[in-house]
């Protein structure tokens, strides 16, 4: 088995070790109490020790494929000795008589599989391998597992505190005991079931205490997590407060905040209220890079530009690219201004328009691009074009083109008689029209 097929397995044996963990921490403590036959369960336990021996095989294997060298040595001092006593076949011992019939032995040494029960951290780790995604959930669901095997523990314990009543069936015995625990974990108490001796008082003292912690730390964490399920929209909606107050403390006109929340509405509605430059601006480099081609190396591919460019220089532009946002109505280049950037549109739709009349000439949308020319020569911008809806948009700075083509000498040599050649086609298309 190599290492990419260990990684491969790896979530789905965690899944199969947890349901066996949990089924040892329910099985073993109520065999102790209520001594009933091991036989009974003879080949579902054996399951468990094929289950907790490939583990431990795995395990072995695992930290000898880690990048720390000293994972090994650590594991065979920590987790190794309990994982080999967990992987013990008592149950095939007792059943060929290697293990004497009262088997109390046996008892005392399947508690060792208990301990692995907290082995449910590493466990939920490599189940979401992302520390950071669904911390809240996670915290939650394990808290939650964790208390429910608590609860079946402390049940157990009240059993072996209390007396049975003659003629109670081991079941009845059980749900009464786990009754009395979830009445007392949860401090409601009805009383019905009351401790008598000292012992089953102090008992029941702890247990008290340990419940009203518990349940003040479960409510606590339920209600953090409610607070941060959509944690975009809180930060967002706080973001809103102060630009509401900042609008009323400025006595802006109606029209003009309408436009404002109009605009965050779609900054909401469609990036979620994140500012995309910032975000790509903490990430290092190398990821910048990867993502950047992801999104935009194929717009590139659609300008007559950029034909015959290499990898290298595309991915050289596509970093430099920078989001920008058009409400409608906006113009984003006015026929006559200098140019200083290439647009291309990721969403929306604009329109070039016609300065004298203002009728729409034509109109441009998804994975079209415009103010080319203005990279290569910084000529007067030939046209009008305006936002017809909300806009998203990437800009290429001419600044930024000019620092990446210096190393593509050959390349910027073409481009540039391409566009001197797509000028005087514009001049003449211009002297031709006013004929």
């Amino acid at each position: 088995m190599n290492k990419i097929k260990l990684e491969t397995i790896l979530p789905y044996w965690s899944m199969l070790l947890l349901l066996f963990l949990t089924y040892s921490a329910i099985e073993i403590p109520l065999a102790l109490v209520f001594d009933y036959d091991l036989k009974s369960l003879f080949f579902i336990n054996i399951f468990v020790n094929l289950v907790f021996f490939f583990d431990l095989g795995i395990s072995i294997l695992k930290s000898k494929q880690s990048k720390k060298k000293d994972d090994f040595t650590k594991y065979l001092k920590s987790w190794f000795i309990i994982d080999l006593l967990s992987a013990v076949p008592f149950e095939i011992l007792l059943e060929f008589d290697y293990i004497n019939d009262n088997y109390e032995f046996l008892k005392l040494l399947r508690i060792v599989r208990l301990i692995r029960i907290f082995k449910i951290f590493h466990i939920s780790k490599q189940l979401n391998r992302n520390e950071f995604q669904g911390q809240g959930q996670r915290r939650i669901l394990t808290l939650m597992y964790i208390s429910s095997l608590g609860a079946h523990w402390i049940a157990l314990m009240w059993t072996v505190l209390n007396e049975i009543p003659e003629g109670e069936t081991q079941v009845s015995t059980y749900i009464n005991s786990l009754y009395w625990t979830l009445t007392t974990l949860t401090t409601i108490g009805y009383g019905d079931i009351t401790p008598k001796t000292d012992l089953q008082k102090i008992y029941t003292m702890v247990i008290m205490i340990v419940g009203a912690g518990m349940y003040g730390y479960i409510i606590g964490n339920i209600a953090n997590l409610l607070a941060n399920i959509d944690y975009a929209r809180t930060v967002f909606t706080e973001k809103m407060e102060r630009i509401n107050t900042f609008l009323k403390y400025r006595n802006l006109p109606a029209s003009l905040q309408e436009n404002i929340y109009q605009y965050y509405t779609y900054v909401w509605e469609n990036k979620k209220g994140y500012d995309e430059s910032e975000i790509m601006n903490e990430l290092p480099a190398s990821l910048r890079m990867k993502i950047s081609l992801y999104l935009n190396a194929g717009i590139f591919e659609k300008i007559p530009l950029f034909a015959g460019a290499s990898d290298s220089m595309i991915a050289d532009f596509v970093i430099r690219l920078k989001p920008v946002i058009f409400t409608p109505k906006d113009y984003i280049i006015k026929k006559g201004e200098r140019g200083d950037c290439l647009y291309f549109i990721s969403s929306g739709k604009v329109e070039v328009v016609n300065d004298e009349t203002g009728d729409n000439i034509a109109t441009l949308g998804v994975g079209a691009y415009f103010g080319e020319i203005a990279l290569v020569d910084s000529t007067p911008r030939s046209a009008t074009i305006r936002a017809i809806d909300y806009c998203d948009l990437y800009s290429l700075e001419k600044a930024s083109f000019d620092e990446v083509i210096k190393d593509y000498p050959e390349f910027y040599q073409k481009i540039k008689e391409m566009a001197r050649a797509r000028v005087e086609e514009n001049k003449k298309r211009e002297l031709d029209k006013h004929k």
